[in-house]
């Protein structure tokens, strides 16, 4: 079928419009109701998304990319001939970036539209169209830059008008929550907190941007989760779940064959299912139990506005440009900056005291970051950046801002304006009673070398030649001299003027900012001492890594060096993307694509060869390479006959013994710190194997997809199969022969680093019955207190300090079965405290952070061991405690504001002692009989009333106990790991008090 031609398209559009108009008089919709799915299809006459403008590519960020147009129903290209910053501008503003573009460049594409071809040719735009489609065009025609296309990067919206991690559009803020995945209700709520609600989306344009956002934020676009919007189903009608009144609309963007609803389905989700050719967000219906991320709107701020370089700002902006926090001044760790104003107090607002560009703000001690705050309107005759020379003998400084008085004013600006360095002076205004001039970066319309005064007598601005009508102010940067175009001496301009950067201080930092600015994916090596002559515009460029583009890093200044004639920096850039391997797969076709897209069901290179069944069915293999001996090593696997690794993130002992079985190894599986052994290369080809632990091999297990994984090769799982060491049997005169470290219910924890916000924190609500041996102790018969772990039918283990500052055991009380503290769940045992016993010497909870409790009896027995209640294995005296061994801590600790009702779990590493006890960790706090787990980044930790719990590792299907949850700085901080009593040091006196 041929495509629609535009004047039919058009026709479509009108006719549309015209029905849903008229559909709209008779079918009236209330404030805050959404368009049901069955209204929508009634009024769809295409499977289409609506949206006709989109950025794409590999490995890009929000707001740049491949520019593909949707022409007669087809995406393409955007022909690169005498495409100009104009055509970029126009391009942003109708993706929704209000302030156009930054920079454009033309690029070679690869792994684009499997039928690429060029939607738009000879595109002409004055620059003031809010839609390209208003520009002059043509449909026809060849483009005379075939296998090219356009890459454009649009200025975000104002980052400081929202809080970190706020994307700005119109006057929302939208808030994307990845890593937390909660219920419909508890997500709003989540957005209620952070003083907005769940995303109400009225528009086109609206859903567009959002749906840009959410395929920028998902590398994996085939299995993409939904993620929860503002809409509800109630009582029959769809409506907006917000305090806000939302005007009726007929807007929606349900599912475009008609979203199927079944029962309880009453939520509305944006999700990417990739459905009729398109890369876009569609909205369905969920279950609103379902756990999903989830996307907030919260109003922009109001920060005012910036007059000149923005020294008399004192509005309440407080996030960078970049996005980042803005630390208070009064913060201990700006102590040392020699900063002196009235502007400065206890507050983190963006400021100006130093006659900086513009108004800045510290994010790290030794970091700080340009705020990026609207400039006053014109009406209030002020201005962008100002220029910052000193000032001649007969000037002043007054008011905050940088302005000059003169007899001979104007011709005195105009020379400022004209001799500028440290930016490119445009214009200036001049009051002509209060006698001030202002610089400016900014101008009415184009200018040029020359000043002349515009439309009144208060404000002049540059005017340029006409062979010098082309020039553009923009920064931009190329690589020159080198043989391939992705490495070479830097040349940066500004204003139409190229020239080099200086090494001093040049780094590899630097270098991938750079890198990143001319489309590749990294820098491998930064280069100095280039040759060059003495024409440097950027000298000691300081940059984090982090910035898009090199000039939001910190450098001297426009043309300020002391450079030489041989100091030009240089870099290589990373082109590994091209080459596919050993990133991508690459297709007999020579077409690159994601590992996790072979052998998927779906012909994703075109020609059949990620599909091989042949290669698809080969056995899975596995191997430890790099190890002192065969049983251990980096742990690779081999799939559709490509060897590979796995990540550590999320790999478990019960994946680890798979593994080992597979090896003919039936030791004890130990999961050594990653890296042990070198990074590997290829494909990651597992994250979370989710194996039970009793699968023959990995092919057995619940492995989500081949290929998919968010790690790097510094995380490759390092593994050593090991000869048990554990008691596989409980000591006799503890147990009477009764077995231990058995559970009956089926619940594996998570590493839950990427999880939910809970307690133990960053911990997973468990199934009832799943950690059987986890006691509760309550104080009063109701206040939880801390946790146990139950050893034998009259004796459990917890941490000294629980019974520190309640000295009355008649106080206490001990629960075992319980799941739900908020309910009788019908399997709970209550006991009082006979005694307890502490180790000989104990004074505080540093050493020594363990006791044993003997229970009163009931009815002439102690607890009864079921389904629910089961004792803990004890180790062997000779037990290893691994570093990257995880283990599961659980209890009912806090959540931060209160107590979880459910019993929590979660898994975590053991760390190495000499981490613990480096200076910027606990140091000599932590005792030679205790021992870390957790991490350093925090996240996942043991909390207040867990205490006294279990830290259980699991060995040839039974769990032991290692630790006993002690204590540690605050819970899931950074570099504050959880602290544990080492059982394996306690055993004798254990056995001795339980004997006796």
């Amino acid at each position: 079928m041929r495509a629609v031609e535009a004047p039919q398209i058009l026709f479509l559009l009108i006719a549309s419009m015209q029905m849903l108009h008229a559909l709209s008089q008779f079918i009236k919709l209330q404030i805050n109701e959404i368009p049901s799915p069955a209204l929508q299809a009634r009024n769809s006459r295409h499977v289409g998304s609506g949206q006709v403008v989109r950025l794409r590519g590999m490995n890009r960020k929000f707001g740049e990319g491949r520019v593909e147009v949707n022409f007669g129903g087809v995406w393409g290209l955007v022909c690169p001939d005498k495409f100009s910053t104009n055509e970029a501008q126009v391009i942003c503003r109708q993706l929704g970036f209000e302030r156009g573009s930054t920079d454009y460049s033309i690029v070679s594409y690869y792994n684009a539209l499997e039928s690429a071809h060029y939607s738009l040719n000879g595109l002409a735009c004055e620059g003031s169209e809010r839609n390209i489609f208003h520009c002059r065009r043509s449909s026809n025609g060849k483009c005379s830059m075939p296998s090219h296309a356009v890459f454009v990067r649009c200025r975000l919206n104002y980052p400081s008008r929202c809080s970190p991690g706020g994307i700005l559009f119109k006057e929302k803020c939208f808030h994307f929550i990845r890593d937390l995945e909660y219920s419909f209700d508890i997500a709003e709520d989540h957005c209620l907190k952070i003083g907005g609600s769940l995303a109400v989306i009225t528009s086109q344009d609206e859903n567009d941007f959002v749906s840009d956002v959410l395929s920028t934020l998902n590398e994996n676009i085939r299995r993409l989760k939904p993620w929860y919007i503002g809409g509800r189903r109630q009582e029959g009608s769809w409506k907006w779940q917000t305090n806000e009144i939302v005007a009726s609309s007929t807007f929606s963007k349900w599912d475009p064959k008609g979203a199927k609803i079944h029962r309880n389905q009453d939520c509305v989700a944006m999700w990417n299912q990739r459905k009729f050719g398109n890369d876009y967000f569609f909205w369905d219906a969920m279950n609103c139990r379902k756990r999903l991320p989830f996307v907030c709107q919260v109003p922009a701020y109001h920060i005012d506005c910036i007059i000149g370089d923005g020294k008399t700002y004192a509005g309440n902006a407080n996030v960078t440009e970049n996005g980042l926090p803005c630390l208070p001044w009064t913060n201990y760790k700006l102590k040392n900056i020699p900063l002196s104003s009235k502007q400065l107090g206890n507050h983190n607002y963006c400021r100006n005291p130093n006659g900086a560009s513009k108004p800045w703000c510290m994010v790290d001690e030794k970091v700080r970051q340009n705020c990026d705050i609207p400039v006053c309107s014109k009406g209030q005759v002020v201005f962008d950046v100002q220029d910052h020379e000193e000032c001649d003998k007969d000037e002043t400084i007054c008011t905050g801002t940088k302005m000059y008085h003169s007899l001979q004013i104007i011709p005195l600006c105009g020379k400022k304006c004209l001799q500028s360095r440290n930016f490119i002076c445009n214009s200036f205004s001049y009051d002509v009673s209060e006698k001030i001039c202002l610089l400016s970066s900014e101008q009415a319309r184009t200018g040029g070398a020359n000043l002349t005064n515009v439309d009144s007598s208060d404000y002049y601005e540059r005017i340029r030649p006409k062979d010098q009508e082309e020039k553009r102010d923009a920064f931009k940067v190329r690589l020159v001299g080198g043989g391939p175009p992705w490495e070479g001496k830097i040349e940066v301009s500004v204003g139409g003027k190229w020239a080099a950067i200086c090494d001093d201080g040049w780094n590899i930092s630097a270098a991938r900012v750079l890198c990143r600015q001319l489309g590749y994916p990294n820098a491998l090596r930064s280069w100095i001492g280039m040759s060059n002559d003495r024409n440097y515009l950027m000298d000691d460029v300081k940059c984090t890594g982090k910035e898009r583009y090199l000039n939001e890093c910190l450098f001297n200044g426009w043309g300020k060096h002391d450079c030489g004639p041989n100091e030009a920096a240089g870099v290589q850039c990373a082109v590994i993307e091209r080459e596919c391997f050993p990133k991508k797969f690459k297709c007999n076709s020579s077409h690159c694509i994601d590992f996790k897209w072979i052998c998927d069901g779906e012909d994703d290179c075109g020609d059949g060869s990620d599909e091989d069944l042949v290669k698809c069915k080969l056995p899975v293999e596995v191997r430890l390479v790099n190890g002192s001996s065969i049983d251990r090593g980096r742990l690779e696997v081999k799939f559709y006959g490509i060897w590979g690794t796995v990540c550590n993130r999320d790999f478990t002992v019960h994946d680890a013994a798979v593994v080992c079985r597979m090896l003919g190894k039936q030791g004890v599986p130990i999961i050594e710190p990653y890296q042990k052994y070198g990074s590997g290369t290829g494909p990651i080809w597992l994250q979370n194997p989710g194996c039970s632990g009793d699968e023959e091999e990995l092919t057995r297990c619940r492995i989500r997809r081949w290929g998919y994984s968010k790690c790097s090769h510094d995380e490759d799982v390092a593994l050593y199969c090991k000869e048990s060491v554990f008691s596989t049997v409980a000591p006799k005169e503890i147990l009477s022969s009764t077995e231990c470290g058995r559970t009956f219910v089926s619940f594996r924890a998570r590493d839950p680093r990427h999880g939910y916000l809970a307690r133990v924190v960053g911990g997973f609500e468990v199934r009832h019955g799943a950690y059987p041996w986890t006691a509760a102790i309550k104080l009063d018969n109701t206040r939880h207190l801390c946790g146990a772990s139950i050893i034998t039918p009259f004796h459990l283990i917890s941490a000294a300090h629980c019974f520190e500052d309640v000295p009355d055991l008649s106080l206490y009380s001990v629960v075992v079965g319980d799941w739900d503290t908020n309910a009788h769940d019908g399997t709970e045992q209550k006991f009082g405290i006979e005694y307890v016993s502490f180790v000989p010497g104990y004074e505080n909870i540093l050493k020594d952070d363990i006791a044993i409790i003997k229970l009163k009896s009931k009815n002439d027995s102690g607890i009864l061991f079921n389904k629910y209640v089961q004792p803990i294995c004890l180790p062997n005296a000779d037990a290893a405690y691994p570093a990257g061994m995880k283990c599961v801590i659980s209890g009912w600790g806090s959540m931060g504001t209160q107590n979880p009702r459910r019993l929590q779990a979660a898994e975590v590493p053991i760390m190495n002692p000499d981490t613990c006890r480096d200076p910027l960790v606990y140091g000599n706090l932590l005792s030679e009989r205790a021992f870390c787990a957790g991490y350093l980044q925090g996240h996942v930790d043991s909390c207040k009333g867990d205490s006294g719990g279990p830290f259980a590792c699991l060995s040839d299907g039974k769990y032991y106990l290692f630790g006993v949850i002690s204590w540690g700085d605050g819970c899931a901080q950074e570099y504050r790991p959880g602290v544990y009593t080492r059982v394996r040091d306690y055993l004798t006196w254990i056995k001795q008090t339980i004997n006796s």
